[in-house]
């Protein structure tokens, strides 16, 4: 229940309101964790008494909280707080972080060696013989960045029985020594899930903590809402608990998989998931989606393409799922009432989705269950328009869509210049009526939706110059249609555009304070634009200054 004078005032600002009836505001009035006023600074007057706080915005821009679509809060913490690899180009570096990493925790010889955010760039130079030496009689294991690799030392083969006799894992690849069935260390895809079934289960301490790390960080970038997908129960048990002791401040959307990387299974396990789903949801969790996976990366040659890879030894992996089956798992969840969000990478594993919604459609009738289809790195030009026409919404990624040694050294070997023009095609998909939103997959990437913005807009690596290289300019947008896709368009995605994504009177108080206005500055200098504040529900979460 609102109170008819406001707890807060904002006055003087530059308020963006992502509202298309009334887009710029000087002021507003929260009360009760909502928004009671949206308007200049004279008609905010009523609304203020003596006990009202007036904040004075001088001249800031003010957005609605940010929605990311497509993180990995709870996982991505615990390696934020374990040996995280993210900001290093080097092996070297790769290495003095892990020695530095084992000696500051003093691990025992027992003690797992947790590490992640390889660099795919320089995953080849990475041998087995240096992990031995480095772990020193420890079990180790290095998770790629893209998460779909890992490299392991001889200790974890030995421990996770993978040896010259192993055979191939569906959907998966042990990378043998040439001429030789002797493993490398390195595994990709569903070979990495042999060595997760036994690294030790992470303790609810381990992924309470995680959570806290990420929502603070995510508080840092002005998010107050997420999708987590790849979610499970024991994943969603962190949530709830800091849900029900009243710590929890993020608006959550789960998309669950208890079948997690296990290629074109759909047993009973999901089922029974999906019946008793309700015990998880709160007020700010949502359990309503599905993860679901179509095809692996580029990188490693899982992702499923059109026309095959020009590297020869990648062709001939097939989709996690035949076509008939993906089309009737998802006609069973569309009919559940549930949202399919489905991790595409190539342009056929994209056409593979929109085919499926489509065969969903055709067989339930028209559905809001607004399925989704993250990363899209390659879309053929055919399959841009029937995102708008089929209803389906895109999570980008779109910190993704610049030049560099991902795409200059591993992806365009792999496909050519020419198919490489279908790298990232936000533009194609908004103007041709589809809902575009924002995700950052961190801890893939980084989880700052501003350098995302400024990317999707410049095309460019956001700490470059404007005359370094953009990918694929053509499919540059501009700063309000990125600004909608972290905020409206990602609330809609998520089913809470009635609450959040715009300030509008009635709608969740959920804010950010932004020391410059994004769409007066020049595009390069967005990503140094700075949060002063994020606030959930009328609370500020997070404050520069504190």
């Amino acid at each position: 229940m609102t109170s008819t004078y406001a707890e807060q005032a904002y006055i003087n600002g530059e308020i963006y309101t992502v509202d298309a009836g009334y887009p710029w505001a000087q002021a507003v009035a929260v009360s009760g964790g909502a928004i009671i006023y949206v308007g200049d600074n004279k008609g905010i007057k009523p609304f203020i008494d003596e006990n009202t706080e007036v904040i004075d915005l001088k001249g800031k821009m003010m957005l609605p909280g940010f929605h990311d679509t497509h993180v990995h809060l709870i996982s991505g913490g615990m390696q934020e707080n374990k040996c995280t690899l993210n900001d290093l180009n080097t092996l070297d570096l790769v290495l003095g972080r892990i020695a530095w990493y084992i000696q500051k925790l003093n691990l025992a010889k027992d003690e797992w060696v947790h590490c992640s955010g390889l660099d795919m760039t320089i995953s080849d130079q990475v041998t087995i013989e240096q992990l031995d030496l480095i772990s020193d009689g420890r079990p180790l294991y290095i998770q790629t960045r893209d998460g779909h690799s890992m490299w392991v030392n001889s200790l974890v083969l030995e421990l996770a029985g993978i040896t010259e006799d192993t055979p191939e894992p569906n959907q998966g690849e042990i990378v043998r020594f040439p001429g030789t069935r002797q493993p490398t260390g390195f595994l990709h895809d569903f070979a990495v899930q042999i060595v997760k079934d036994i690294i030790p289960v992470a303790t609810m301490e381990e992924r309470i903590a995680g959570l806290k790390t990420g929502m603070n960080i995510a508080h840092q970038f002005g998010i107050t809402s997420v999708l987590e997908p790849g979610m499970n129960e024991h994943l969603l048990r962190p949530y709830v608990k800091l849900s029900d002791e009243n710590e929890l401040r993020l608006r959550v959307r789960a998309s669950i998989s208890p079948i997690y990387w296990q290629p074109g299974a759909f047993g009973d396990d999901i089922v029974d998931f999906v019946e008793t789903r309700g015990q998880y949801s709160r007020e700010n969790i949502n359990v309503e989606s599905v993860k679901m996976y179509i095809d692996g990366v580029l990188e490693n040659g899982s992702a499923v393409l059109l026309e095959p890879y020009l590297i020869e030894e990648f062709n001939g992996n097939p989709p996690f799922y035949p076509q008939d089956e993906l089309d009737s798992y998802i006609t069973w969840l569309d009919k559940k009432g549930l949202q399919v969000h489905l991790h595409a990478i190539g342009d056929g594993g994209v056409r593979m989705a929109l085919d499926a919604f489509k065969a969903a459609r055709e067989e339930n009738g028209k559905s809001d269950n607004r399925h989704t289809i993250c990363h899209l790195q390659m879309i053929d030009p055919v399959d841009a328009p029937r995102f708008g026409k089929l209803g389906v919404c895109s999570s980008f990624q779109p910190l993704w869509a610049r030049v560099d040694e991902w795409v200059t050294d591993l992806n365009i070997p792999q496909v050519g210049e020419n198919r490489a023009k279908t790298f990232y095609v936000i533009k194609s998909v908004h103007k041709n009526g589809g809902i575009i939103a924002g995700g950052s997959d961190w801890f893939v990437s980084s989880m700052n939706p501003l350098e995302a913005i400024e990317t999707a807009v410049r095309r460019q690596d956001p700490y470059l110059p404007n005359d370094s290289p953009r990918l694929n300019f053509e499919e540059a947008v501009d700063v309000e249609t990125m600004i909608a896709a972290y905020t409206i368009n990602g609330a809609y995605l998520m089913h809470q555009e009635q609450k959040t994504g715009s300030i509008e009177v009635n709608k969740k108080a959920d804010l950010i304070i932004l020391d410059q206005n994004i769409c007066k500055i020049p595009s390069s200098e967005i990503h140094k634009t700075k949060i002063i504040q994020t606030i959930f529900d009328g609370q500020i979460v997070y404050d520069c200054q504190s």
